[in-house]
């Protein structure tokens, strides 16, 4: 079964640096309102695809 994280507000930065720190295979990143930029550098290294809205 696809994991998925969602992060709203300040959460989605964490949600996005979360995803970068797991073994397992992470399929989507749902931010809602978010402040992606709030993972500062492991930005880059985010394989999931992630959806902001």
């Amino acid at each position: 079964m696809p994991i998925g994280y969602f992060g709203a507000s300040t959460g989605a930065g964490a949600a996005l640096v979360a995803e970068t720190r797991t073994r397992h295979r992470i399929a989507a990143i749902v931010s809602r309102g978010g402040r992606p930029d709030m993972a500062g550098i492991a930005l880059p290294q985010v394989r999931a695809a992630a959806i902001t809205g």
